[in-house]
């Protein structure tokens, strides 16, 4: 890997990325993607639409390699509020 990591906020148009990214490090059991719990959709819910998550905090960051090289991330660090998890149980119930 060559060049500088170049952190920014993470976006929506990340969560591909992110979902490789973290296939890539810790491959899920066959349950947690059966749940649909590696899915882009999970992580946009959970970023992006998730009621439990304050519009004033960031969602959270990614590392990035330099422009085309492959793979895109090189990790990431989300913000999540002690209320996401029970936000998500209630909205799921």
């Amino acid at each position: 890997m060559k060049g500088a990591v170049r952190i920014d906020e993470i976006l929506p148009g990340d969560l591909e990325a992110l979902v490789r990214f973290i296939d890539r490090e810790a491959p899920a059991p066959p349950e947690a993607r059966a749940l649909g719990l590696r899915s882009v959709e999970h992580y946009h819910w959970f970023l992006f639409e998730n009621p439990a998550q304050p519009a004033s905090v960031p969602r959270g960051w990614v590392a990035r390699n330099p422009e085309g090289e492959d793979p895109a991330l090189r990790g990431f660090a989300t913000t999540r509020p002690a209320t996401t998890v029970r936000a998500r149980n209630e909205v799921s119930q």
